[in-house]
């Protein structure tokens, strides 16, 4: 496959995890944690092959990646049991009105 055609498809499913969150959110329903996850994987990918075909410089990705930043901590959701009731979280006390 193409580098410009691997680029077009990360930004397509990028484009379409984030459509199909705007659209569940306003039917009330939440997509998984992993279909955000994948949003920002797809947009990084996308990013980092700009980069590397020489289409946007370095201060376009050190925006990007500062503005990305912020979604950081939606990975280790990924591995974590929303059914139960944990006495600690990540290391730190929870309280009642945490989980």
């Amino acid at each position: 496959m193409s580098e410009s055609l691997r680029n077009s498809v990360a930004a397509i499913l990028a484009f379409s995890l984030i459509a199909a969150n705007i659209v569940s959110f306003f039917f009330d329903f939440a997509l998984p944690i992993s279909f955000n996850v994948s949003a920002i994987f797809f947009s990084l990918v996308s990013v980092y092959i700009d980069f590397r075909r020489e289409k946007i410089g370095l201060v376009s990705v050190a925006v990007i990646a500062i503005y990305s930043l912020p979604f950081i901590h939606l990975i280790p959701y990924l591995w974590f049991d929303f059914s139960s009731s944990p006495l600690v979280m990540w290391g730190l006390a929870s309280n009642p009105f945490l989980s």
